[in-house]
């Protein structure tokens, strides 16, 4: 799981999806538990999208009754998640390297169960008149109104993504899982060593964006295309952003 780079609100939200699964007599966490975690929250960006659309808990809780996998979990421990459930908590990564944001919030989670594969949680949207398509323009245009501290692919100047042959080197060896999977772009510089750019092809469902995000440690970041290829470069924040004011604001 990526529950490590969730702000306390998504956090609060993946609590809140477990107690809608046990007072349903649920067996599993799935996306209706998660759409009900996301509306119950009230402080966050997701929770006032859907409730500017109409999506409230009682409406979902309405459209839930009768459906779920009954009284196959016991005991007072955490319920797993469903594959539906993990698969949204995946997608929730990819949303915030796709935004530039170094942080999973209750908005990256709506968008991650906006495009997960048909669910309940889907279903419900729907019915409610709210389509995943609209939760995601409605999104945007809040996402597009806020002052978001985000290191952005239009932050990282083309020399940030030039590595020095040990650089290149070291990286590759902590990827090394992943090695068969980096292009290396040789960049001739007159005068000096040349440099390397390095990018790696996600594939379907890849479960890889967690090594790459790991890579903040040592101050390289992943910046995620809309085609799927994360290209890497070294971690700026740029002038005058404020980190602490990102997400759920």
């Amino acid at each position: 799981m990526v529950f490590e780079r969730f702000t306390e609100r998504a956090r609060q939200v993946v609590v809140l999806a477990q107690e809608e699964a046990r007072s349903l007599s649920h067996a599993h966490v799935d996306t209706e538990h998660i759409l009900l975690g996301l509306a119950r929250e009230q402080e966050g960006l997701a929770a006032r999208v859907l409730d500017s659309l109409g999506v409230t808990v009682e409406r979902v809780r309405a459209q839930l009754v009768g459906s779920g996998d009954l009284g196959a979990h016991g005991g007072n421990g955490p319920l797993p998640f469903s594959p539906g459930a993990k698969q949204v908590l995946q997608l929730a990564l990819t949303e915030a390297l796709a935004l530039g944001h170094n942080y999973i919030g209750t908005e990256h989670v709506l968008l991650g169960l906006t495009r997960a594969d048909d669910g309940v949680a889907t279903r419900v949207l729907i019915a409610l008149d709210a389509d995943p398509e609209k939760v995601r323009a409605k999104l945007s245009a809040m996402l597009s109104g806020r002052r978001v501290a985000a290191w952005v692919t239009s932050d990282v100047d083309q020399s940030g993504y030039d590595f020095t042959p040990a650089e290149a080197f070291d990286l590759t060896m902590r990827l090394a899982p992943l090695s068969h999977r980096i292009t290396f772009d040789v960049r001739s510089h007159a005068g000096r060593e040349p440099t390397f750019r390095l990018s790696c092809r996600l594939v379907g469902r890849d479960n890889v964006l967690r090594e790459l995000v790991a890579l903040e440690s040592v101050g390289v970041r992943a910046v995620l295309d809309e085609n799927g290829t994360v290209r890497l470069a070294h971690q700026r924040s740029p002038a005058g952003s404020d980190v602490a004011a990102a997400g759920d604001a």
